[in-house]
């Protein structure tokens, strides 16, 4: 594991060759060594330029080998690392490559045509944390100077949540608490519009606080319906949660733990959201992973004029839970907790929705965990698409992404299968029997645990047996520790041969296939003059979550409504953190944005809890601006009932659907969350009206 440097000095350094794209106080070379370049790179490019126009016309692809890229003829995905995404169409089942595609090959090897990652765009080598970083620092710019040093009464505006009937409450717990946040605290919003050139796109920024934490692991957490919408979108491209500090700094983990932040939409839960494992390892972002935006080109739909009570209105609603890891006692800390919405106006944005897919909760399980096995051991869930369509795929954005605890996390597959099909079949289930401190199973905590066999070796094995076999994977996870031995390990020629066929996958570039940081070591901090700021102090020197990259593979992912996917991870307490006493309770949460194909009946944003088999039931919640109401309601009007879609056939006999407007959610979290003061607010507040 890497160490972070917390030299302030360095990492300013680091930041701004990364930034910046140069090496700070570096002198430039003589004009006659740049002459000298210049020449070698001319004759350099005339010599590739006449290799191209040999190889330039590469024949198209047989029937058969589009096929092992992607079934049926789906398009080829390719991502770039510049500041859009390019989607190149490969075929359409007859094995003829398009014209348009035939000029791109004649700029690639055919090598880094298949990598998913490759990047087009010279020097750029495939940083992904510079990209990130940079889009950060622009971030951080537009808000300096639009917020902070803002004019003429612009800039941050205290919102009266109570006036305008914002349902709020922060709830605390310090670090002896052993039932969480109980004790009610007043909560504060600012908040700011910021425009981009030409005022068709910005970000609607919310600060939340003042928090106050002097470690040992005390609680903050908090809940805001509705959340302001950005009065201009027409589109939601992007978000930004962060804890920061009284001047605004992007504080990481350590010292916050940003246990959950969810930014629902239309009663969805996790759509613009965010966890311990958000922050990226350093050299792939760091802190900069805490934004995250669309692909250029996309949006999801979103009405900011859309009123509070109007049939259908899309609505924002927020609620998180920050945890300060420094040790016990730390200095008193004062931080707030940022969230972002990045907006468009643009009306010609493709439109796209969310789909995350959890693991069955057990009843009971806390924050709709599952336990698993200190052991290794398999965890996995299915689900169905609810829409023809296909994954947008941006390895610079994020998208997809995994959710999980990573201390005990190992790697993730995604299929294009059912878990039959995968030969995953109940049979291998067993319940968590090694739990420690006397933890008993609950209902749901099952695993699959391959005792006296490399779990590794017993999982390609399967699959390789099975009906579906390898070329139903589409997306992976192997972090730092487990890509060789996937790969490259017993029957990896087997797993690379089925799924993509000549030439073998381990001709692409490690970094394409995985290989990164989930956990990264930081070494521990003082109070002593070294660490002048409060919330760099008594840091504790350890592992820390980090987000860990997706990788798809390079024939994209395309489905039907009602196609099975399955999401499967290997869990296990890793060696450096055994020592710890940590229970491992565990999320299985794959995050995917995808396109519809169907432009004027675009596919909501949803979550579903996925079983273990076909057979169990899947439980959809969905956007509350998409379908009808079983019963009452007028959203929408002229659209069929949920029951009306997915009454036919027998594959949509095992789901059940759950939507929440506006006014239910205000009546849910009313109902789940204590707001003494809020309801006091109220009441004194409708009492001066009365007397106007």
């Amino acid at each position: 594991m890497g160490s972070i440097t917390i030299d302030g000095k360095r990492r300013a350094r680091l930041v701004f060759e990364r930034v910046s794209g140069r090496k700070a106080a570096r002198q430039s070379p003589p004009g006659w060594v740049l002459l000298g370049l210049f020449i070698v790179m001319a004759c350099f490019a005339f010599a590739l330029m006449a290799g191209t126009r040999v190889h330039g016309n590469l024949p198209a692809f047989s029937r058969e080998k589009t096929a092992a890229y992607s079934s049926g003829g789906a398009p080829l995905a390719m991502e770039s690392l510049r500041m859009e995404k390019v989607l190149l169409e490969v075929g359409d089942g007859d094995g003829a490559a398009p014209s348009s595609l035939a000029s791109r090959f004649r700029s690639k090897t055919l090598t880094n045509l298949l990598s998913p990652w490759a990047s087009a765009e010279e020097g750029d080598a495939g940083d992904v944390g510079a990209v990130r970083e940079r889009k950060l620092a622009s971030y951080l710019s537009l808000r300096t100077a639009q917020c902070d040093e803002a004019a003429n009464g612009e800039g941050w505006v205290s919102v009266d949540m109570t006036r305008e009937g914002r349902l709020n409450t922060y709830l605390y717990g310090n670090h002896t608490s052993t039932r969480g946040a109980r004790e009610e605290r007043y909560l504060t919003m600012t908040r700011c519009n910021i425009e981009e050139a030409g005022g068709q796109s910005g970000w609607d920024v919310y600060r939340l606080g003042p928090f106050v934490g002097s470690g040992g692991y005390d609680w903050h957490q908090a809940f805001v319906h509705p959340l302001p919408r950005p009065p201009k979108a027409k589109f939601i491209t992007g978000k930004l949660t962060a804890p920061v500090s009284q001047s605004g700094e992007i504080l990481g983990y350590p010292p916050i733990y940003p246990h959950h932040v969810h930014m629902k939409v239309n009663g969805v839960e996790h759509v613009l959201e965010a966890h311990g494992d958000t922050m990226c390892a350093e050299e792939n972002g760091g802190k900069a992973c805490f934004l995250h935006t669309y692909p250029e080109g996309y949006g999801m739909p979103f009405d900011g004029q859309a009123r509070s009570g109007e049939v259908g209105a899309d609505y924002l609603s927020l609620d998180f839970l920050l945890i300060d890891k420094r040790e016990f006692p730390a200095p008193p800390m004062i931080f707030f907790k940022e969230v972002a919405v990045k907006w468009s106006a643009d009306e010609t944005l493709t439109p796209v929705s969310t789909a995350m897919t959890h693991a069955k909760a057990s009843k009971g399980s806390p924050f709709a965990t599952t336990m698993v096995a200190q052991r290794p051991s398999f965890l996995w869930s299915t689900a169905q698409w609810l829409v023809d369509g296909k994954l947008v795929i941006s390895r610079e954005d994020q998208v997809p992404w995994f959710h999980s605890h990573k201390p005990y996390f190992r790697a993730m597959w995604a299929f294009a299968a059912s878990p039959e099909e995968l030969g995953l079949t109940g049979d291998l289930l067993w319940q968590v029997d090694d739990q420690i401190g006397g933890q008993g199973a609950r209902d749901y905590d099952y695993v699959w645990a391959p005792d006296g066999e490399d779990p590794l070796t017993a999982l390609k094995r399967r699959v390789n047996q099975s009906v579906a076999g390898w070329e139903a994977l589409r997306c992976w996870m192997l972090p730092e520790g487990e890509d060789e031995g996937f790969w490259e390990g017993e029957g990896g020629g087997d797993v690379q041969s089925r799924l993509w066929g000549p030439p073998a996958l381990s001709s692409l570039g490690k970094g394409d296939l995985g290989g990164e940081k989930i956990l990264e070591r930081v070494e521990a901090t003082d109070s002593t003059a070294a660490f002048p700021e409060s919330w760099h102090q008594r840091w504790k020197g350890n592992s820390y979550d980090r987000a860990g990259e997706v990788r798809c593979g390079p024939g994209g992912w395309r489905f039907k409504a009602g196609d099975r996917y399955t999401v499967l991870s290997l869990n296990g307490i890793h060696e450096e953190m055994a020592d710890q006493g940590i229970v491992s309770l565990q999320h299985n949460a794959f995050f995917t944005l995808y396109e519809s194909d169907n432009k004027t009946d675009v596919g909501p944003s949803y979550e579903v809890y996925g079983p273990y088999t076909s057979e169990e039931t899947m439980s959809y919640s969905v956007s509350s601006s998409w379908l009808r109401p079983e019963e009452g309601g007028q959203w929408m009007a002229g659209k069929e009932t949920f029951t009306e879609r997915y009454s036919s056939g027998d594959e949509w006999q095992n789901a059940t659907f759950n939507i929440c407007n506006e006014t239910q959610m205000l009546s849910k979290m009313d109902r789940m969350f204590q707001h003494e003061y809020y309801d006091a607010a109220r009441v004194e507040l409708d009492a001066i009206q009365n007397l106007i």
